[in-house]
């Protein structure tokens, strides 16, 4: 279960599997719990700017034209691809943090058998979670809307 190892002054460092799998473990889960905030909060954002787009398109543009919309659409279009690297970074540390407390249960005499016995699932997967995968193309049909109302509003003249 310990392993030691050298360091550079000769001095004996006692590596404790258990310590390192426990704080790999609670590192994936709340980076695992950010990206749902981060995600929650950016198509929030992204939800409230074409709302506002679609309440002027819908108001047939009382207010006149505004030269504001089609920049409202460009920083959407950021918002949304910001939105998808994000995930998808966030999903890749997600997989390496899985990844590395999947090594360190192996290296745990019994933790492999309680995990394989509790019926979790343990994914050996690559790339990225399956679970990332919804939230990017969420983010990107977001960013196909603000492209789409920003054709819409340059072909119509509003």
């Amino acid at each position: 279960m310990l392993d030691d190892k050298q360091t550079g002054n000769g001095s004996k460092v006692e590596l404790d599997y258990l310590d390192l799998w426990k704080y790999y473990s609670d590192d994936t889960a709340k980076i695992k719990d950010k990206l749902w905030t981060i995600a929650t909060w950016l198509y929030g954002l992204m939800g409230g700017l074409i709302g506002l787009i679609v309440k002027h398109l819908l108001d047939k543009g009382s207010g006149g034209h505004c030269s504001l919309f089609p920049i409202v659409l460009i920083v959407g279009l950021g918002l949304s691809l910001f939105t998808c690297y994000m995930i998808f970074q966030y999903g890749m540390h997600i997989r390496s943090g899985w990844k590395i407390t999947q090594h360190l249960a192996s290296q745990i005499n019994g933790l492999k058998a309680i995990i394989e016995q509790s019926n979790m699932k343990i994914d050996k997967g690559n790339g990225l979670p399956r679970f990332v995968w919804p939230l990017l193309l969420f983010g990107a049909a977001y960013g196909i809307a603000f492209v789409g109302l920003f054709l819409f509003i340059i072909c119509s003249g509003k």
